[in-house]
């Protein structure tokens, strides 16, 4: 007898193969499919006309590396169909650990995700030291979601260096020290390895993270450890400019090191040229014996950003001030040599920050004072030319008056000639649809939402089949990633699936939610459409609710994965 048994669904089945009604078991938590089902018996019965079943979603790109402990049904991810996620990306995992340098990560965290630092120091218990104790933390914490972690590069060097992990060059002690902690992660079950040399991540002091010291020799070096843990990935973030030669020989090296896969993040399609050459790191690689691919939001992004979140830390000479206690950078805000510094800096960081810094772009979107409140929904430009100020004083003043005071921009990519880039990044075998960052800046972005965007944007523009679109979603990034009997629905496969209503599955509003330890809130969404969603074969959210039920599986990987390259 079966657990459960959804007739007359419209299955799609991960693997790009047309639609076809028919029914699926659940049992024991895998699936069951064929001819046999149809008027099986079972437990529970789920008429699904109408509805398509297809793959769980599985999100290769989070930071719910802390949020697990506080929050073990990950949402707003688990109630977006996602039921597969990877942490420990960019670098930034949260073991191994020395106890002397908790507080260091939380603060890293704090400063480059936008954790807040409450929520770090009051939600996580922060005692293991080793990444196999850290594994074992997470099962104890009972996830929703099926989890594994990526070691990260910063976290690695900050336990093996201490206080000196700025440095530049290793010695030969240091390296093999640092490369016997990688081996030791990846014996415990890390899924791999990532690293970033991304220009706008600061830690906690505003200084460049551990890993953006890194030359190239250490990181071939590291990679070379994954070779022999088969079922392992790279996580790189080379830069958030243009690829030169030496990023992509150096991708490609890493990946034929560490005989896996590398991805990158992240691919915006603005421009055509960088787009095709930062691409070509593909082809590169594949002409080389490796295999590198690109992951990318599927549509437009637009961030929420105030002065207390990393968005700024990209403007060259800004991160130290950013980094500061809220209270120290109202001080500096309102000293007029500060202020001029920074205008100055700011007049420089346009290509960095995509634009962030043509402030009168900015709206006002959220404030906290009386005296504020009638500038929300306003443009800084218009108020700037009602006050015969510049729109940069006007952003000083309104987070000076309360620096939480949130703005944002019209979406970036969001004109033609993007979407055209967009529409043929959705099916170009090189990128992989994801960099959620589900987890972090969460006081920024939604994100998390990104495969109900997906669904939503291809529906709205008849741009690419469903089958197709949700390939993407479900087999293609579990295959990355090597994970067995994950990302189809087949038979024998684990029964992570969902039931959504494709005319109008889309994202929801986005709203502010305070509900993380210490008082801190972040932005939420709940989807359209999505009516059941099922992990390991235990129904986990019906009709937009949680069940309450936590069936994820910590990933390992050897177990949990085979080889991918």
């Amino acid at each position: 007898m079966r657990d459960v048994l959804i007739e007359g669904a419209t299955v799609v089945d991960g693997m790009g193969n047309d639609a076809a009604v028919m029914s699926v078991g659940i049992e024991a938590g895998r699936l069951h499919v064929g001819e046999a089902e149809r008027g099986a018996l079972a437990r529970r019965r789920i008429d699904a006309s109408g509805l398509v079943l297809c793959p769980g979603f599985v999100d290769v790109h989070t930071h719910f590396d802390a949020q697990v402990f506080w929050d073990p049904f990950l949402t707003p991810s688990s109630l977006h169909g996602v039921t597969t996620v990877v942490a420990g990306n960019c670098g930034f995992s949260i073991a191994p650990l020395d106890e002397s340098d908790a507080d260091y990560m939380m603060r890293l965290l704090a400063r480059v995700e936008g954790i807040p630092l409450g929520a770090l120091r009051e939600g996580v218990p922060w005692n293991w030291s080793t990444f196999g104790e850290y594994l074992s933390a997470v099962e104890r914490a009972g996830p929703a979601l099926n989890f594994g972690a990526m070691v990260g590069h910063s976290a690695l060097r900050r336990n093996v260096l201490g206080v000196e992990s700025g440095t530049e060059t290793l010695t030969p002690a240091a390296m093999a020290t640092l490369r016997q902690s990688l081996r030791r992660a990846l014996e415990a079950g890390a899924m791999g390895f990532s690293s970033s040399w991304g220009g706008a991540h600061f830690d906690g002091n505003g200084d460049p993270v551990p890993s953006r010291h890194a030359d190239t020799a250490e990181l071939i070096g590291l990679c070379e450890e994954l070779a022999a843990f088969p079922g392992t990935q790279v996580e790189f973030i080379p830069t958030m400019h243009p690829f030169s030669e030496a990023h992509i020989d150096l991708m490609t090296k890493m990946s034929v090191a560490a005989r896996s896969p590398l991805n990158w993040n992240v691919l915006i399609t603005l421009n055509a040229e960088e787009c095709a050459g930062k691409l070509a790191a593909s082809d590169h690689a594949a002409a080389h014996g490796g295999r590198v691919v690109a992951l990318s939001y599927p549509g437009p992004m637009q961030a929420r950003v105030s002065l207390l979140s990393s968005a700024f830390d990209a403007i060259p000479g800004w991160s130290e001030t950013m980094a500061l206690a809220p209270d120290e950078i109202v001080r500096r805000l309102n000293d007029p040599v500060e202020r001029e510094r920074l205008r100055e800096l700011a007049e420089q960081g346009d290509k960095a920050t995509l634009g962030l810094t043509r402030f009168e772009n900015l709206r006002v979107l959220d404030t906290y004072t009386d005296d504020t409140r009638a500038t929300e929904g306003r443009l800084l430009g218009d108020l700037a030319r009602e006050r015969g100020a510049e729109p940069f004083d006007v952003l000083c003043d309104l987070a000076t008056a309360d620096i939480r005071t949130g703005f944002n921009r019209a979406p970036i990519g969001d004109d033609p000639a993007s979407w055209k880039l967009r529409l043929e990044s959705w099916q170009d075998p090189r990128v992989i649809m994801g960099a959620s960052d589900a987890g972090a800046h969460i006081d920024m972005l939604s994100t998390f939402d990104y495969p109900v965007a997906l669904l939503a944007m291809a529906r709205e523009r008849a741009a690419m089949p469903l089958p197709q679109l949700i390939r993407s979603l479900t087999d293609v990034p579990a295959t990355l990633y090597g994970m067995r009997d994950m990302g189809r629905i087949e038979d024998g496969f684990r029964a992570d699936v969902l039931l959504f209503d494709p005319g109008v599955i889309a994202p929801g509003r986005v709203s502010w939610q305070n509900d993380l330890p210490g008082g801190a809130g972040r932005l939420f969404s709940q989807p359209v459409g999505i009516e059941h969603v099922f992990v390991n074969g235990t129904e986990i959210a019906s009709g937009g609710t949680l069940t309450g039920e936590r069936p994820g599986r910590v990933l390992k990987a050897g177990i949990d994965t085979g080889p991918n390259f």
